[in-house]
Parts: structure tokens; sequence; C-alpha cells
């Protein structure tokens, strides 16, 4: 693979058909708030899911109040199994998180956003949406050919078929040894692209994947 991380400098909008593994279904949409100071562990929300591959965003948000303990303090988890941890600051706001690709046994699981194992603040609540969507079997996402994004205005997956626009400031992956990503590469344009810089692209942003 030829995997690079790169942000979005300008307006960019890619026309329908551009590849990518079609989504296997419409996407699932949950969400939920803690009453204040919630314990280590506690669900936000959740979802049920059969067996399969999901694409799965979440965005978390402090609301009312926040500390520094509240900051990175939630878990994305599949069943028992953590996933990801929240990049969020210890402060009230809105953080989408790194879309992220979830496999389900047989038999099926629950995913769940979690508060992480430090107790929010006096007066903090916590809430979380939890978008996901089934991934159409055969596709090739596990060499990033499947787009992924959160944020405002953004729908859950794009499966082929759909135009997408990029807005400035949004940060990608790109595996430009594969059919999708160089063609992602290519419709977006070197042109509107910078290397991603660690430290200074890693705060509260949701990443993109291809």
């Amino acid at each position: 693979m030829a995997v690079s991380r790169y942000v979005v400098t300008g307006r960019v909008s890619v026309a329908a058909g551009t590849a990518s593994a079609p989504a296997g279904a419409a996407p699932t949409v949950t969400t939920a708030q803690t009453t204040a100071a919630p314990a280590g562990g506690t669900a936000v929300t959740s979802q049920a899911l059969a067996a399969g591959s999901y694409l799965v965003n979440w965005s978390v948000q402090l609301k009312t109040a926040g500390a520094a303990g509240d900051a990175n303090n939630f878990v994305l988890l599949n069943g028992a199994t953590q996933v990801a941890a929240s990049v969020n600051a210890g402060a009230v706001g809105t953080y989408p998180q790194a879309v992220q690709i979830v496999t389900i046994g047989g038999g099926g699981a629950t995913v769940y956003v979690n508060t992480g194992a430090g107790q929010g603040t006096a007066g903090a609540i916590y809430s979380a949406v939890l978008t996901t969507v089934m991934l159409a079997s055969g596709g090739s996402y596990g060499n990033f050919d499947t787009v992924g994004w959160s944020g405002p205005g953004s729908p859950a997956a794009w499966a082929q078929g759909q135009a997408v626009t990029f807005q400035p400031g949004t940060p990608l992956v790109i595996d430009t040894a594969t059919v999708a990503g160089a063609a992602l590469y290519a419709a977006i344009g070197a042109g509107n692209l910078r290397a991603f810089v660690d430290g200074q692209d890693t705060v509260g942003h949701a990443a993109i994947s291809n």
C-alpha cells in the first residue's frame, strides 16, 4: 500500500461514480445523552448490529459544563472490546471523531459509545451521535477503498454513484496504490491537498479514508 495523509486546502467536488466500496444498507443513526457527571463506563448511546462489516461515524459532545477530566473521556466499543478513544477538549463543544471500520462476528454484537474510565466532572453532560452503515460484501474497504466521514451536513458513507463535496480542512487518508485511492487523489487534485501535520491537524478532527 502507498498510504499517505492529507488535508484538503480548498472546496472540492468529486463527481458521482468515483470508485468506492458500496454500502450494503441505509445508515442507522442513534443519539443520546447522560445525566450530569456520569460514572466511568456509562453507556451514552449504542446500536445492536447483525454480523458484517460496518463503517462507523461517531461524534461526541460535552454539554452544560466541561473540565480537564472530561478531555478524551469517551470510548467506542465493539461489545466489550475498545475500538477507539475519543479526541476531545475538556470544554463544552461538539467533537467529530475518526471514522472506524468495525467487523461484527456471527450472532451479532452491540456497538457502544461510552464514557471513558474517568467520572464526568460536576455538571458535565455527555452526549454522542453514532452512525453505522453496513458495507456490502466483496468490497475492498480493508485497503482504504471505502470513504467515510463525519461532520455537519455530511452523509455517513459514500457509496458508489454518489457525488461528494469536501470542505477546506477535511483530513483524508488515501492509499494511492488502490484503484479507488488513485481515482480519488486524481479527482481532488494534488493542488487541493497538503500533507497532514501531526499536532496541527490532530485536534478534534474526523479522518476520512479511501
